[in-house]
């Protein structure tokens, strides 16, 4: 895991409850394409996918820094109160930045 563009966040009290409304949301969205008219079907969709997101999310306990394509920044907001703090200068952290910077180095070379 690339911990320059990805955090880690501890569980919170909430967890179990944000899994279920998860649930919930994925299942009404689902009945949402099946029984909503054609105007409800981008909402739906849309549901599904903040739904299934944060599921993942919950799940492997790890988001992205810049948030997801069209995914709430506040959700991303929430996760951070919870973020893990690691050591900046840890080894994946540094040979991440290593090879962020090779490229520019090569590059520069004519």
């Amino acid at each position: 895991m690339n911990t320059i563009d990805y955090f880690e966040f501890h569980h919170f009290p909430e967890y179990k409850k944000l899994y279920l409304w998860c649930a919930f949301g994925l299942i009404l969205g689902v009945l949402g394409l099946k029984y909503l008219a054609i105007y409800f079907v981008p909402l739906a969709i849309y549901l599904i996918y903040v739904t299934a997101t944060t599921s993942i999310i919950l799940y492997t306990q790890t988001c992205k820094y810049r948030g997801y394509f069209l995914y709430p920044e506040r959700f991303i907001r929430f996760f951070k109160i919870y973020k893990k703090e690691l050591p900046l200068l840890s080894f994946d952290n540094v040979a991440t930045l290593g090879e962020q910077n090779s490229h520019v180095i090569k590059t520069n070379k004519h």
